[in-house]
């Protein structure tokens, strides 16, 4: 580029951004920083984009100090933008940094894939500075940051790491006091990153999670977002730390499990359930049997899931094993309580393919959709139908699949017991299984014929 094509910076501060040195190109950063507050107070937003153009190439140099004095300059301009300035009038007018937040923050993300830790660290750096600048209006690009947060959390350079946990930290803060932050948009991005075969990219993950159910929950307050930022033995242990959130969702079905559509949630429970990880495995029946007390007869037409996940529990017979084979038999005996005399009765109320009224605590009527869903109060800033998603990556341990929408109460529930699909696992049980496997299916089979004779004869 030629002296020309540097304008609006002067041929100086071009070769201070582009020194070797830092105290130099910190220099350059301060010329360009009240440069930018001259030209905001002149109305001079073209030259910001100018300015901001000439920078976006420095930060794609071939050389790694230009590329660093590309990034500083980027960072000054945010600060630039960011201050408040006295206009020639006397008045004071706050800058507006919401037309260039795209065009700052994109030279910068890039820069996260560059070989070279310094530039890396650089990058972290003017972004946190970009962010801590724009706040609420870098949520713009929110996704795309959290994808480089995620990538970061990888990194083997302890400084860039260092960099992004306070970047990490300030987005975090940023998310839970802003209203506008877009929840819907950023569930794809959430659930795919839930994959992440790497430790650290898992736990970042996780924590971002619990922040979202803690926000969108409930008010959230400084020190419980610093207890969460403070506990270090979840960063260290992603297991740990998803079973807390998955237990923290748990516990806020059962403030309001009128509100809760179990039966769109239980599939996916049952399949975990069924895991080879005892503590998944254990946790999932833990929800099970939650599900089983809550929303009563809405369970009866997923009895053959449950039993499927259930019988084999009850042979485990290590004392390690003790509190899920527990479990396990809750569960059967709450489903047995489920079905009674009444769903023998020929007609619209003994039929299977009638309306079921709960035989527990009465709950809002639900509809079955494709997809697990928890619905839950929302404040008013909330997006009207999905709160978010989460999903089980295969080493994270138990996560579930919820969708939070709005119930409606004119959703009603339809379907009770399949009393064919139970009778053929309770067949399949039978065969090559342990003996506590064939005793419980003994008596349910001996508890059927008890409450619904008719229905078992037909």
């Amino acid at each position: 580029m030629s002296e020309r094509d540097y304008s609006p910076l002067s041929s100086a501060c071009v070769r201070a951004l582009s020194d070797k040195l830092y105290d130099k190109r910190k220099a350059a950063a301060l010329e360009i920083e009240k440069m930018v507050k001259d030209f905001s107070a002149g109305n001079k937003q073209d030259q910001i984009g100018k300015l901001i153009h000439v920078l976006e190439e420095f930060a794609m140099s071939h050389n790694p100090h230009t590329r660093k004095g590309g990034l500083i300059g980027l960072a000054a301009v945010a600060i630039g933008l960011g201050t408040r300035v006295r206009l020639a009038s006397g008045a004071c007018v706050d800058l507006n940094i919401g037309p260039f937040i795209q065009e700052l923050v994109n030279p910068i993300l890039a820069c996260f894939t560059d070989s070279n830790p310094n530039v890396r660290y650089y990058a972290t750096e003017s972004l946190y500075n970009v962010v801590r600048v724009s706040r609420g209006t870098v949520l713009s690009q929110f996704n795309d940051i959290f994808t480089i947060l995620v990538r970061l959390a990888t990194d083997a350079d302890q400084n860039v790491k260092n960099g992004s946990e306070m970047l990490d930290r300030i987005m975090k803060d940023i998310v839970t006091e802003s209203a506008s932050f877009d929840l819907v948009s950023f569930i794809p991005v959430l659930r795919e990153k839930l994959y992440a075969n790497n430790h650290w990219a898992q736990t970042l993950v996780v924590s971002w999670v619990s922040v979202l159910h803690t926000c969108r929950m409930w008010t959230p307050s400084p020190s419980s977002r610093r207890s969460w930022r403070d506990s270090s033995s979840f960063w260290r242990d992603p297991s740990r730390r998803c079973e807390a959130v998955v237990g923290e969702f748990l516990v806020s079905i059962k403030k309001a499990p009128e509100k809760v559509k179990f039966a769109d949630m239980i599939n996916i429970v049952i399949v975990h359930a069924q895991s080879n990880d005892p503590v998944v495995q254990m946790i999932a029946l833990t929800w099970i049997n939650e599900f089983v007390k809550l929303s009563g007869r809405v369970m009866l037409p997923h009895t053959s899931g449950i039993l499927t996940a259930i019988v084999p529990c009850l042979a485990l017979d290590d004392p390690t094993y003790a509190k899920t084979r527990g479990l396990a038999k809750e569960v059967s005996t709450g489903l047995m309580r489920l079905i009674t005399a009444e769903d023998d009765r020929e007609g619209p109320e003994g039929s299977a393919e009638a309306p079921l009224e709960q035989s527990q605590t009465p709950q809002t009527p639900q509809t079955p959709t494709a997809s697990p869903v928890l619905t839950s109060p929302l404040p008013s800033s909330s997006p009207p139908n999905i709160l978010y998603m989460l999903h089980k990556a295969p080493s994270l341990g138990f996560t579930c699949l919820l969708y939070r929408v709005i119930a409606t109460p004119e959703e009603s529930l339809r379907g009770g017991l399949d009393l064919g699909s139970v009778m053929e696992v309770l067949h399949k049980q039978l065969r090559n299984t342990p003996v506590p496997c064939k005793t419980s299916v003994l008596r349910w089979i001996y508890h059927l014929h008890n409450k619904i004779p008719n229905k078992v004869k037909e």
